[in-house]
């Protein structure tokens, strides 16, 4: 109710000077309102020809004073509250590895280091008893552990040279060569990926090898 009385301020006649007076007064409104006030209670039943004239113009003034006063709380209500600056989150740190974790890392490299020539060792001797499907098996282990490995590749390869899946042996030797081209593994298996499939005379999709050579380099199968 007191926001639309202070709405229709700029709608209404005001009559009265008290009123005009009021109306105009930004600061000690409430002071005002009662010095205006006063004499006007005094004088209201003085004269019984003037009452009704004095009740109206005190009505007026109570009016203006009441939508004054309830314009003035609406404005209040509406001032949005500041709100405090949050506050700045303090940046974390970032937690450096203890020296006990750098070790247990180290420790881990060394053992799957060690692993890994553990198991090309064991990889080799199984091609030397002409055990490939085991080699086999092996190798393709450790590039699941080190997918860089030159030797292993160099290995694989020669593996399936002597199973006679060229394919697969000119993919990993052409891999051993990329990573470990100095590796003496992995030139041996390039000249026996030469020997089988030369750069020359015959067709680089064929899976056998032609003639005698691949045999002559490796033994022949017991």
């Amino acid at each position: 109710m007191g926001q639309n009385l202070a709405d229709e301020l700029s709608s209404i006649t005001i009559a009265t000077d008290e009123a005009q007076k009021l109306l105009q007064t930004s600061q000690d409104r409430e002071l005002t309102y009662h010095r205006l006030l006063g004499p006007l209670v005094n004088q209201q039943y003085d004269n019984l020809d003037d009452v009704f004239v004095i009740t109206a113009q005190i009505s007026e003034l109570n009016l203006i004073y009441l939508m004054l006063s309830q314009g003035e709380k609406v404005k209040q209500k509406a001032k949005p509250k500041p709100q405090p600056k949050p506050e700045p989150k303090p940046k974390a740190k970032k937690s450096s590895p203890s020296k006990q974790e750098k070790t247990k890392e180290e420790t881990r490299k060394s053992d799957n280091k060690s692993g890994i020539k553990n198991a090309l060792k064991r990889a080799e001797q199984d091609m030397e008893r002409h055990n490939l499907s085991q080699a086999i098996v092996e190798l393709r282990e450790i590039l699941k552990q080190d997918p860089n490995n030159g030797k292993c590749h160099g290995l694989l390869g020669l593996a399936y040279l002597k199973q006679e899946q060229l394919t697969m042996a000119k993919i990993h030797i052409n891999k051993a060569r990329k990573v470990s081209p100095q590796d003496p593994i992995v030139i041996k298996a390039k000249l026996a990926l030469d020997k089988v499939l030369p750069e020359s005379g015959q067709s680089k999709s064929s899976d056998k090898p032609q003639g005698r050579g691949f045999f002559c380099l490796f033994g022949r199968k017991k």
